[in-house]
């Protein structure tokens, strides 16, 4: 096996036919065009691929820069532990490349399912020290959810308007979340993504114009399942119930389409999300215990 570099958006199919191959402990794959069309990607470096002599894809990882985090998958039939053991080295060693770049120290996460002990200690081997809080992801089947709630007065549901509202998009998901990482190129490369489905990039407009809550929904190649990532509110608009409502709408449309489990994922601190996604038929799946390294330049 040799690693080799990514050329470009042109791997993303073979990115995205190893990745839903995977376990979903060792990451939920379907809402992997979200990832892929970060910043990080505009770097190649930020890209590890591994594959066989005969060429087939058997390893990737993306160096998450913008959310400091380090997410992988492995083919099922290979030899998971040592293709795991390279890749945690691997990302050691591109966080300090980019400390370097930087000039300052660099702290990233890798997330490792609850009850992986080997896994574990492979992270722990390359210096990675368990973090809490954990992440938990969750899943609901996908019968029909509960009854669509009324808007309050003068907000409208729809879904996106193509690449012009890219950077209104990008903009709301910034607020709702209080971060600056997340471009207006960033959120309109989701649209060029093969797996972007218009009618399932939902958003709800306030009386005034302007983008209050969205839920950017995504279908797994294989139809089976769907997965929320993400959803948010801006703070001008919340405890209105336009969260819970875009969420519900986004299941609906799911469950329209046939997927048999959806999933989504949120930080155990996060009990407000919490309990709206178990309000709506959402329950614990596993736990992401999230494992640090802080590298030097």
């Amino acid at each position: 096996m040799m690693r080799r570099p990514f050329r470009g958006p042109d791997d993303f199919a073979a990115i995205m036919a190893l990745a839903i191959q995977t376990p979903v402990e060792q990451f939920s794959a379907t809402a992997l065009p979200y990832q892929l069309s970060s910043w990080a990607a505009d770097d190649p470096a930020n890209l590890g691929l591994w594959e066989e002599v005969q060429g087939q894809l058997i390893a990737y990882a993306l160096f998450q820069v913008p959310f400091g985090s380090l997410l992988y998958g492995i083919l099922p039939t290979a030899d998971t532990a040592a293709r795991t053991a390279m890749i945690l080295h691997w990302g050691v060693t591109r966080a300090t490349a980019v400390a370097q770049e930087r000039g300052a120290p660099l702290t990233f996460a890798v997330f490792i399912a609850e009850g992986h002990e080997n896994i574990a200690a492979l992270a722990a081997a390359e210096g990675y020290t368990h973090q809490p809080p954990p992440r938990i992801l969750l899943a609901r089947p996908g019968n029909a959810p509960p009854a669509r709630p009324a808007l309050p007065t003068g907000f409208t549901l729809r879904q996106l308007r193509g690449a012009d509202e890219a950077p209104a998009a990008a903009a709301l998901l910034g607020d709702a979340f209080a971060i600056n990482t997340v471009s207006a190129t960033w959120r309109q490369r989701i649209l060029e993504q093969a797996p972007y489905r218009p009618e399932l990039d939902i958003v709800i407009e306030s009386p005034t114009g302007d983008l209050a809550a969205f839920c950017l929904c995504w279908l797994n190649p294989n139809g089976q399942i769907g997965q929320i990532e993400p959803m948010g509110t801006h703070p001008a608009y919340q405890r209105l119930g336009l969260g819970r409502a875009a969420l519900i709408e986004g299941l609906w449309r799911l469950h329209q389409l046939g997927v048999e489990t959806i999933y989504v994922g949120t930080s155990t601190a996060n009990q407000r999300s919490l309990s709206m996604y178990r309000s709506v038929g959402f329950r614990p799946h596993h736990l992401k215990l999230a494992y640090q390294r802080t590298v030097t330049p």
